[in-house]
């Protein structure tokens, strides 16, 4: 996975440079089939603990039973940077139109470890290691504006596989 920092970001930020901005987004994940930002504002340290929320917007629509599927998803998440160990706290995912697909109303409330290197890692560095994040991959912009603005640019634009 390689996030691509040049010319995608540039073009992220001047397309979106004249809108009324809400949060700090970092991109954590640039994959073939997945990128992943932290919403910055939402990281919320609470004793050994940090819960933040996470939108994974995908390459292509997700069959989910019972719907026409989904194309992005935000996670709300704690982790224990110390084990590293994650929990899923509340999630809900998303048609193109970011209408709300499903919720995960019961979240499952174990443990999982998280191995350094996968995209569940990246997003625990970012998370958990402030010092670790790129400024050049810190995008302003509204969650729905970011999420349209990846569907259209397509993740071309955006992932390069790595050589």
């Amino acid at each position: 996975m390689k996030p691509i920092a040049g010319l995608a970001t540039a073009a992220i930020a001047l397309v979106l440079g004249g809108q009324a901005l809400a949060a700090d987004y970092y991109l954590t994940v640039a994959s073939e089939s997945q990128i992943a930002l932290v919403d910055l504002s939402s990281i919320t340290p609470k004793g050994a603990t940090v819960t933040a929320a996470v939108t994974r917007v995908f390459r292509d629509v997700v069959p989910f039973t019972g719907t026409p599927g989904f194309r992005y998803m935000v996670y709300t998440n704690k982790y224990d940077c110390e084990r590293a160990q994650a929990r899923v706290l509340a999630a809900q995912a998303f048609d193109s139109d970011h209408a709300v697909v499903y919720t995960l109303s019961q979240p499952p409330n174990e443990w999982r470890a998280v191995e350094p290197g996968t995209s569940g890692g990246d997003v625990m560095d970012a998370v958990c290691r402030p010092s670790t994040r790129d400024p050049d991959l810190i995008l302003e912009a509204e969650q729905t504006d970011l999420v349209d603005l990846i569907i259209s640019v397509g993740f071309d634009g955006i992932y390069e596989p790595e050589k």
